[in-house]
């Protein structure tokens, strides 16, 4: 059984339990587990090796670039290194709250233009973190953007370095002579038709596109034949792309200006958002859209059970008006 094979793996010399499956891909596996030093819950992600050529392992790859990322961009390492036996290469780090295509389908609706302002501003400040170390993330997508937990629930990381790249590693290669790295339907037209090297321009549209498909429920060429795809995608304009959504076909304009190696002007992308942000009506900003309805849901919750114990009350006093007054007890008079 699975759980019996969990067993069977020691990380850290036995410091961290594997609990439960959360996500599975390729030859990763995600987990929730527990550090026995501390007892708090961590993510602990495991790929199999033992068939796995070197340039392969994504698991590595992302051990060796945790300690160059900026603290506040991704979850805290807390371990990395081989299980006993040599089977997997193994990832261990703080355990974070949801991913934005989580909430996205929590929702059940697109974000709304304030979520997706302050989206927009807090993956931006991490990308500027991780480009300015040198760092290109290769998939950014909402299901690696991911908000904290607990104190922290507020605050977006990038997470999944598996297949991030250094800028010294790909400097002199503009054209790559491999496949596309990374998901095809966030990645720039440029990177699937022309096998372009991907960089710190790349991720900015990327992210661009996550943020028209968190805005407008899906991105325009999600539901066409593959075949069919580049085709659509070139004859797409922007206007059309972003519809109401300026401040991010400022964003995508800006990244298809950028030279290869040029880092892009997050300030000036951030304040077109919070410039977006400032003409929505007052008293909406801040409050994220899965907030908002966790709220409203819990008002909701109270509301029925306040009518309940009134319908109670109510029903106990026509009860009460029913029965013939009982006369008053006599006290008993101390000698």
């Amino acid at each position: 059984s699975s759980t019996q094979e969990n067993q069977e793996i020691t990380i850290a010399d036995g410091r961290f339990r594997i609990d439960y499956k959360i996500a599975d891909g390729g030859f990763s596996r995600v987990y929730v587990g527990t550090d026995k030093t501390t007892n708090k819950q961590v993510a602990i992600k495991l790929e199999e090796v033992i068939l796995l050529p070197r340039r392969d392992r994504t698991v590595e790859l992302e051990g060796r670039l945790y300690p160059r990322l900026p603290r506040n961009s991704s979850p805290k390492l807390l371990w990395t290194g081989t299980t006993k036996g040599g089977f997997y290469d193994a990832l261990v780090t703080d355990l974070l709250g949801p991913s934005l295509w989580n909430l996205f389908e929590y929702c059940r609706h697109p974000f709304s233009m304030d979520t997706v302002c302050n989206v927009a501003i807090q993956a931006l400040n991490r990308l500027e973190g991780i480009h300015k170390k040198g760092i290109i993330h290769n998939d950014i997508k909402p299901g690696n953007l991911a908000m904290g937990s607990g104190k922290k629930g507020n605050f977006l990381y990038i997470i999944d370095y598996g297949l991030a790249s250094t800028f010294s590693d790909i400097q002199h290669k503009e054209r790559d002579s491999g496949g596309l790295v990374g998901t095809e339907h966030y990645a720039p037209l440029e990177a699937i038709r022309d096998r372009r090297t991907r960089s710190y321009r790349d991720d900015l549209e990327s992210l661009g596109l996550s943020l028209v498909e968190l805005a407008e429920s899906k991105l325009p060429w999600e539901s066409v034949r593959r075949s069919k795809r580049l085709d659509l995608r070139e004859k797409l304009t922007l206007d059309k792309l972003c519809g109401g959504l300026p401040a991010v076909k400022f964003l995508l304009e800006h990244a298809r200006r950028l030279r290869f190696d040029q880092l892009p002007n997050y300030r000036q992308l951030i304040k077109e958002f919070e410039r977006a942000r400032s003409k929505l009506e007052p008293g909406q900003t801040w409050v994220f859209d899965w907030v908002d309805k966790r709220y409203k849901a819990m008002q909701k919750k109270m509301q029925e059970r306040a009518a309940s114990t009134q319908s109670r009350r109510r029903s106990r006093d026509e009860d009460d008006e029913g029965e013939e007054e009982a006369p008053p007890r006599r006290r008993r008079r101390l000698q």
